[in-house]
């Protein structure tokens, strides 16, 4: 389920979907609906960040899920714009965000991201050559490459 969190960001649960035409029409809650199907890669690194992270965190499996514990703050080279990916708890929640206060925070250029997204830069020779700066817990951004870049711990 994608939902607003506070204003703040995006969260999604981890496993599982809801079904909208199981909902009564008397229901006042809102309808809980599964990860859209995505036809296109993210145009841009907010839509990335923000949209395309929930629908892949949905369909990681559990060793990715079960690594990546924690706040994540990408903070975008030349555009002053932060994003954050929080999965210490059973959802992934993501979103902009001012602080850059998290267990790891990547420092990268908007293009360069994409380039990993899209699969034409491995994150691993990205890091090495100074193009993906890592502060603080250097094993939350090798994991969360992987959701962002590699299919491999999708199913």
């Amino acid at each position: 389920m994608a939902s607003e969190n506070d204003g703040k960001g995006v969260e999604a649960e981890a496993a599982g979907s809801g079904d909208e035409d199981s909902k009564s029409a008397g229901d006042a809650r809102p309808a809980e609906r599964a990860a859209p199907e995505r036809s296109r890669k993210a145009r841009d690194a907010k839509e990335l960040l923000t949209e395309e992270i929930l629908y892949r965190s949905q369909r990681a499996n559990a060793h990715l899920k079960n690594c990546l514990s924690g706040k994540i703050i990408f903070d975008l080279d030349g555009k002053g714009e932060r994003y954050f990916i929080d999965w210490s708890g059973d959802t992934l929640k993501s979103g902009p965000c001012e602080d850059s206060d998290g267990d790891c925070v990547i420092k990268v250029s908007e293009a360069t991201l994409m380039k990993i997204a899209s699969g034409d830069l491995n994150p691993q020779v990205a890091m090495l050559s100074d193009k993906v700066k890592i502060q603080g817990k250097s094993s939350l951004a090798m994991y969360i490459f992987n959701l962002i870049g590699a299919r491999q711990f999708l199913h």
